[in-house]
Order: structure tokens, then sequence, then C-alpha cells
């Protein structure tokens, strides 16, 4: 079955109107779609960026600026760095994670970083880690 697109009606810009499921290596640019995106076990996803209308569930490896519409969620066993922005976050303590994000509604929000699963605001960012 081929994949529907459609077009962002603010921007223009392209993106998937299904749910995508990614279940071994990928590696891009960025990924658009108005449905959940899934990185199952096994699967090491390497973008710039993933935009979701929905939910983010990472179970296997990634490294992206994520944006969900609903959530992301980093199962237990997973590994994610890079940054988010989702007004909630589901982050499994044996998850390692190595991100800042962000669950405020406004571009100006507090950015949080999370390390290993457990959360902690940006002063108390890891040696190096940006704190923007």
């Amino acid at each position: 079955m081929a994949a529907r697109v459609v077009c962002c009606p603010r921007c223009g810009a392209r993106m998937g109107s299904e749910s995508v499921v990614i279940r071994e290596d990928f590696w891009g640019l960025t990924l658009r779609t108005l449905g959940d995106v899934t990185i199952e076990r096994g699967a090491s996803v390497a973008l710039k960026r993933i935009e979701a209308s929905g939910k983010v569930v990472v179970r296997g490896a990634l490294q992206a600026q994520v944006r969900a519409g609903r959530s992301i969620v980093v199962e237990a066993g997973a590994y994610w760095r890079g940054s988010g922005r989702a007004p909630r976050f589901d982050v499994h303590p044996d998850a390692e994670v190595v991100c800042f994000y962000d669950t405020s509604a406004d571009e100006s929000g507090p950015s949080c970083v999370a390390v290993g699963g457990a959360v902690a605001t940006a002063k108390d960012a890891p040696v190096g880690a940006p704190t923007g």
C-alpha cells in the first residue's frame, strides 16, 4: 500500500497521514506524520528531526530532535539522544536518555534535561551539556 501524503495548511510541508513503525536501521533528515512514530527494539534511527502529531515511542535507539503533539515515551532498554518538545514525557528508569526536553506550551518555556532516565533541571545538566 502506498503511503498517503498531505501538506501542512500553514507551511506547505509534506507529511504522512498515517502512523510510522521503524523496525530496522534508518537515517535521514526529517520524518513528519500526522500519526504516531514507533522505533522498535533492535532498530537504530538517526534523524535531524521527528515531527509527529500523535506520540513518539522509543523502544530501540534514537538520535534526533523530537516534537510530538501528545507524548514521548522512552521504554525500558531504549536509548534516546537529542532534544524534545511534547506535552507529556514518560521515561522508564531503565532507559538510557541524554536529551533536553520541554513540556511547556510555548517556545519560551523552561528546558529540562533527562540523563539515564532521571529528570533534572537544566542547572543540574552534566558537564559540557547545553543548558539553553
